[in-house]
């Protein structure tokens, strides 16, 4: 069953890199006016001289976007191939434990967390709920146990793409006086959270698009055949003139470009129905 989402949900992105270090500050000062002029637009930035990542919902907006920042901005760059946007998530409820407790530099650190995952509705999101009560932990603490979460969250369990769709209940902790500090909750909760998540029943989700072919009759079985091998999933009958089908994206972006069609699309992210060891051929 489809899983609906925004439509101005990131579904593909591609990697920039300026070709000299100068012109870095330029390409992020380019997109931060791209952006206010289409919110659509996502971009990630690590430090340093790495590429910096611009996600959107198709290829054609993320070869506007590259056209104008050479025409427009004057700054030269390299782009990377285009890169589907998988996302993951968990089925069902799940509880584990994370205890980080480690000597570093002759400090000790110390914390301790409880964590229960629990699935939502598609497109809701992630929720952070602390359940501890009293003086269990200071909020400082519990805090840091949520961005530790954030953080894995980011890194997925199966493939390394973002976890989204659940709800983090930080139900118990404990800390040490001396010992407990916010790093080391950080990586608590990091723990917990990647333990509690290989139990929920963790599945991959990939964009999937309603698609409307209009074409003579002539040439239906090959485009129907074609559509099946892209697995696209037909959802009207035979004799429908215009033949209505979801089809993952991956193969979207060749198709659209290989086939005159008439198309009118939504997205979602139904789970994938192959194994991960499948996917990976896939990537």
């Amino acid at each position: 069953m489809s899983e609906s989402y925004p439509l101005s949900c990131p579904l593909i992105s591609v990697a920039l890199s300026p070709r000299t270090q100068a012109d870095r500050w330029k390409l992020l000062q380019a997109l931060s006016d791209l952006v206010q002029q289409d919110p659509a637009i996502k971009v990630e930035s690590e430090s340093g001289d790495g590429p910096i990542l611009i996600s959107g919902t198709s290829d054609l907006q993320l070869e506007t976007i590259c056209a104008r920042i050479v025409q427009e901005y004057k700054i030269e760059l390299d782009a990377s191939e285009s890169r589907i946007i998988y996302l993951e998530t968990i089925r069902k409820r799940a509880e584990a434990e994370g205890t980080y407790a480690r000597q570093t530099n002759g400090l000790r650190n110390y914390a301790h967390v409880a964590l229960r995952l629990e699935p939502r509705e598609p497109g809701s999101g992630y929720q952070f709920v602390d359940e501890t009560t009293g003086d269990t932990i200071p909020s400082k603490f519990v805090e840091s146990a949520s961005i530790g979460i954030q953080r894995a969250l980011k890194g997925g369990i199966l493939a390394g793409y973002e976890m989204v769709d659940l709800r983090a209940v930080l139900y118990d902790s404990n800390y040490h006086v001396t010992d407990s500090n916010e790093i080391a909750f950080q990586i608590a909760a990091s723990m917990a959270f990647k333990e509690a998540a290989r139990k929920a029943g963790p599945i991959l989700l990939e964009p999937v698009m309603s698609v409307e072919v209009v074409l003579p009759e002539e040439y239906l079985g090959n485009i129907i055949g074609d559509l099946n091998e892209r697995r696209g999933r037909i959802e009207t009958s035979r004799l429908a003139p215009i033949r209505k089908c979801s089809m993952p994206w991956c193969p979207w972006p060749n198709y659209s470009r290989t086939r005159s069609t008439s198309v009118q699309a939504h997205k979602g992210w139904p789970p994938i129905q192959r194994t991960l060891s499948v996917m990976s051929l896939l990537l």
